[in-house]
């Protein structure tokens, strides 16, 4: 029995040491990422996007997501004359030149305002005894063909997450405070929103950073009006996903995956919301005043940025701003310090999906860690999950689980063998 006991207390000893140094490693790759590329987060499957082509020997016919939102397009090919093409329902059918052109289809009518489609094309022949074409999308600036996509109900079941009597307050106040019950487009009710939120008073003085992140969104608001909240992103955050469920526009909180050396691994808060007319996901950064950005014709989303500031090509962009009492549109060079500082960094970015608690305690966040939870994904193009050290951790931990309940009940038989012989 001496010996079994000496065996087990030695592998004992062994699993704690190298969960223990698991722990402290946490960091380098022990930990699971669920991945989702940039058409999985950013395509919804209501948005337009090229889903197949077909080539004929003169032709192409585009197949898109949806039915295409205009009933005629001005088509030009490289800078040449123009022609008009009709889509029949969601397909559409193109004209085909010899070798490498750029195709550019214009909306035209009533939604002029839709985006332009782009592709570029290389329709060639190939010589030989049975001559045939070959045929390259080189370009579209539409998403596709054969891409992953995200249902967009995801985000939009956040509101269960408020009492009913937080909704009626909530609700009063966005009445009360914005024309929001007047916008007509998701596009003017987020820019409410920004205003509302960014026009919140922060007593800077008062209380600590962080001391409310455990209240409601709408309790957050409340200490806000009253003068007794210092918000920082992590109030800000919950604030804005508050007033964007409540108007109804599909939303989230995203935020960048340090480490910051905690088991919370945020670092930095912020919101996205999707714009339904554009089809688009955009920025609301109330903690730097960054709200909206874009060029003009799209709107960004926190990839979008991040890929921008790190590639230095953030200039020539627009964003809206608050400053005296209105949301005023302002160049991104205003703002640089606010979209470069976390976007230079090598953090992962995170999405959590509606209703999920930002703020868990320590428990929860080792819980996460030693399992394959889904409140949450994360952004890559190229999945970089560790399943080696994943195996590792989960073999290390759950057999010390197991070894250490083996070893109480040998214990345990022992204890009741050596009692009953008395």
């Amino acid at each position: 029995m001496a010996k079994k006991r000496y065996a087990y207390w030695f592998l004992l000893a062994l699993l704690l040491a190298a969960n223990l140094y698991i722990i402290l490693n946490r960091n380098n790759g022990y930990k699971y990422h669920p991945y989702k590329t940039y058409s999985e987060l950013y395509v919804m499957d209501s948005s337009l996007y090229l889903h197949n082509l077909f080539f004929t020997n003169d032709s192409v016919e585009l197949t898109f997501s949806v039915p295409l939102p205009v009933k005629q397009y001005r088509l030009t090919v490289d800078s040449g004359a123009a022609v008009l093409v009709t889509p029949r329902a969601s397909s559409i059918v193109l004209p085909l030149q010899r070798r490498l052109h750029t195709y550019s289809l214009q909306p035209l009518g009533e939604n002029c305002c839709s985006l332009p489609i782009q592709l570029k094309i290389d329709h060639d022949i190939h010589y030989s005894a049975d001559s045939f074409y070959i045929n390259e999308l080189l370009y579209c600036n539409l998403p596709g063909p054969g891409i992953e996509t995200s249902p967009l109900t995801l985000w939009q079941k956040g509101l269960q997450a408020y009492s009913k009597q937080a909704q009626q307050q909530g609700l009063q106040l966005l009445t009360a405070k914005t024309s929001i019950a007047h916008a007509a487009t998701d596009l003017e009710k987020a820019k409410e929103i920004a205003r509302l939120v960014a026009s919140l008073p922060n007593n800077n003085a008062g209380t600590k950073p962080g001391e409310h992140y455990s209240a409601t969104a709408w309790e957050q608001v409340q200490l806000s009006l009253q003068n007794k909240a210092r918000l920082d992103c992590g109030n800000y955050n919950q604030i804005t996903s508050f007033f964007c469920t409540l108007a109804g526009l599909p939303n989230r909180v995203v935020y960048y995956f340090g480490p910051d050396g905690n088991w919370k691994y945020g670092i930095h808060l912020l919101n996205e919301v999707y714009l339904r007319e554009q089809q688009q996901w955009a920025v609301l950064d109330a903690t730097f005043n960054i709200y909206l950005p874009h060029n003009g014709s799209r709107f960004y989303n926190i990839v979008d940025i991040k890929k921008m500031a790190q590639t230095n090509s953030l200039s020539g962009k627009w964003l809206f701003s608050y400053s005296a009492d209105s949301l005023q549109l302002l160049p991104t060079d205003s703002a640089l310090s606010g979209l470069m500082y976390y976007n230079q960094s090598n953090a992962d970015l995170a999405f959590n999906y509606p209703g999920t608690n930002t703020y868990g305690n320590r428990l929860t966040f080792i819980a996460n860690f030693y399992s394959f939870h889904n409140e949450v994904c994360f952004y890559s193009d190229v999945h970089r999950n560790y399943w080696g050290k994943i195996i590792v951790k989960m073999l290390a931990f759950y057999g010390w689980i197991i070894l250490l309940v083996t070893y109480a009940f040998m214990e345990w038989k022992y204890y009741r063998k050596a009692t009953a012989g008395k």
